[in-house]
């Protein structure tokens, strides 16, 4: 998906993040762990485009915090590194 985003040559990326793909979200049956959270965070940062994040879904409200800001770090982290401050 990433190439194809690439390809398009988009001015900006509209990114919903959906948190109910989360291994223990009790409404879906997916198996994405935290971590993978971070990995797709740093993935899509390295578009290097404007962009938009708007979070919707996820019911597992122990563990919605963790998993937000879990992308949200590795997203800034990643996006610092690639145009330090």
């Amino acid at each position: 998906a990433l190439q194809a985003v690439r390809q398009m040559l988009p001015a900006y990326l509209v990114l919903s993040l959906g948190l109910d793909t989360h291994v223990e979200d009790p409404l879906a049956n997916f198996a994405l762990t935290a971590d993978f959270y971070a990995e797709m965070a740093a993935k899509i940062a390295h578009l290097s485009l404007p962009t938009l994040i708007v979070f919707e879904g996820g019911y597992n409200l122990n563990r919605l915090g963790e998993l937000a800001v879990k992308f949200v770090r590795a997203w800034e982290e990643t996006r610092d590194q690639i145009s330090p401050k």
